[in-house]
């Protein structure tokens, strides 16, 4: 099997995955859903057959790009009661400008090539293609629900911080914003967005004073390609190590390249480096060790990117481990790394069944029981 055939069958076994508790949304179940669905579609058709699915999502909606001519656009199921009309055309606007390939709007400028440009760390080049795809995808959410404002609260959850940052897109990224980083990126982009012409141009409405104090078009979008300056502070070495803080705990927990149930994981995993790093590690002691070796580093690291992948290993403690010792001993681990006091952690308890020679009292949580010998005072008939 060529390399062609396994990225193929990889996506092929990735989709399946995304949507293996999905079912096609019916207008009897979902008929606002459905109605609007039916009429962006009409009204902005993007070359592909979509199918609009509800399921179990990782996000509020995901756009699955199944061949050239065919696509579904899936939908957490648990969202749909909390949305309004409007959120809803913004979240399936979204989704369908994944659909539009480079995602781009006809006769419109296009982001600046700075965005791109390879002198920049690995890491950052993730990042910046990422959200840039996800702040044009968003421009479609707008232009459906034809509100910068509601994007932005759809986005926001009705976080007041993070809506503040809608209307003063211009002031510098607080850094205790940096854990919700494509979040706030992208309210802030929308609130741009709202200062521009092209907001106005995209909605088809005119407004008096208009073109007096708005962004024009061309400004709109050469600000978008400078939203990341401010965080340009981060070193390849800063990206390696993240890297190797990300791959030991992935092994720690019990993740495989093969095991689908981490794509996300691995996915991130990929920005800083190589997936196949997972194979380095003999047992989970060397993931420990790697990642003490880089802690001290990692610990003070200001960085948007540290943030992402600091959450990302926190979340690996809720999966389901088979092994809940090695769970616990590993929160304990990321507690002290997180506290700067990284130091290899104690080895795991040993128990009357993991050894053999474990033949004498039973000793548990500090009391000591003899199953077989009487109790003081007892007499024998």
């Amino acid at each position: 099997m060529n390399t062609r055939q396994k990225s193929i069958k990889a996506d092929k076994a990735e989709q399946d995955y995304v949507l293996r508790d999905a079912v096609k949304a019916t207008p009897e179940e979902f008929p606002e859903l459905c109605r609007i669905f039916s009429d962006m579609m009409k009204r902005k058709p993007c070359g592909r057959k979509l199918t609009l699915m509800v399921g179990k999502a990782h996000s509020a909606g995901v756009a699955v790009i199944q061949t050239r001519r065919t696509g579904v656009i899936l939908i957490d199921r648990k969202e749909i009661p909390m949305m309004t009309e409007d959120e809803m055309r913004c979240l399936l606007g979204h989704e369908l400008g994944h659909f539009f390939g480079a995602i781009k709007i006809e006769n419109k400028p296009q982001p600046c090539n700075s965005l791109f440009n390879e002198r920049f760390p690995r890491p950052l080049m993730y990042l910046f293609s990422y959200l840039s795809g996800q702040i044009l995808a968003d421009i479609y959410g707008v232009e459906q629900c034809r509100s910068t404002f509601i994007a932005g609260s759809h986005l926001s959850e009705g976080d007041s911080e993070m809506e503040a940052l809608y209307s003063n897109p211009m002031e510098p990224l607080p850094e205790k914003f940096y854990t919700y980083f494509e979040v706030a990126l992208r309210i802030k982009a929308l609130g741009l967005l709202n200062k521009s012409e092209y907001f106005y141009e995209l909605i088809g409405s005119e407004l008096l004073g208009f073109g007096r104090w708005q962004l024009t078009t061309e400004e709109y979008f050469d600000k978008i390609g400078h939203i990341f300056d401010p965080y340009m502070n981060f070193t390849e070495d800063d990206g390696k190590a993240l890297g190797v803080f990300l791959s030991g705990a992935l092994f720690i927990a019990g993740c495989k390249v093969s095991d689908l149930s981490w794509r996300s994981e691995l996915d991130l995993l990929g920005a800083f480096g190589d997936p196949g790093e997972l194979l380095v590690y003999a047992s989970t002691e060397a993931a420990y060790e790697r990642i003490v070796a880089v802690a001290a580093s990692i610990h003070g690291m200001s960085h948007p990117l540290k943030n992402i992948v600091w959450n990302t290993v926190w979340d690996l403690t809720y999966k389901d481990w088979e092994d809940s010792d090695e769970a616990e001993r590993f929160d304990d681990f990321i507690s002290k790394c997180e506290r700067g006091q990284a130091v290899m952690p104690a080895g795991k308890h040993e128990t009357c069944d993991e050894y053999i020679h474990c033949d004498g009292p039973y000793y548990a949580d500090g009391f000591v029981y003899y199953d077989e010998i009487p109790e003081t005072g007892t007499s024998v008939a």
